[in-house]
């Protein structure tokens, strides 16, 4: 039989064994996480020059294109004339038409540069060079809401 004392030694060898083991153990893993940060590195600045080279490139071209695009839009035959359009006037709850409204714009070309709402999406931008209606404010100059010109707008009639 053992005695309470040599148990207790026996577990104490026991717990000092399984905390050096431990420790070497958490001593092999920080230098391989140091080999693999030191091999990261190496691979991150070899590549730095190459992958800036080519983003430099990209967005070189993206700027030509753009330009391109621009040179090549052509104005509409209506660019710079208001256009109209009736709409119904609905009543505010039910399917009552009230009357007809009529909405006053001029024809521009959108191209970068021109004024949007701020609370306009960038998904809901127009493309570069197709033709937009910016509406007519009450004094008759021109505010920032647009629409797409559509076949529903005509040429205002001059008196």
């Amino acid at each position: 039989m053992t005695t309470d004392t040599e148990t207790r030694t026996a577990v104490r060898a026991t717990q000092k064994a399984e905390s050096a083991a431990y420790s070497a153990l958490r001593k092999l893993e920080r230098e391989r996480d140091e080999e693999i940060s030191e091999a990261k590195e190496r691979v991150r600045v070899a590549w730095l020059d190459r992958i800036g080279e080519a983003s430099s490139a990209y967005y070189r071209a993206r700027e030509d294109a753009r330009d391109a695009l621009v040179a090549a839009s052509v104005d509409h035959e209506w660019e710079g004339k208001i256009v109209m359009r009736l709409t119904d006037r609905y009543a505010r709850y039910g399917s009552r038409v009230l009357g007809q409204t009529v909405e006053r714009g001029v024809v521009i070309t959108y191209r970068p540069g021109v004024t949007l709402p701020e609370s306009t999406a960038r998904y809901n931008y127009p493309a570069i060079g197709s033709q937009i209606v910016r509406f007519l404010k009450k004094d008759g100059t021109p505010g920032v809401k647009f629409e797409r010109l559509t076949d529903s707008w005509k040429l205002e009639e001059t008196k």
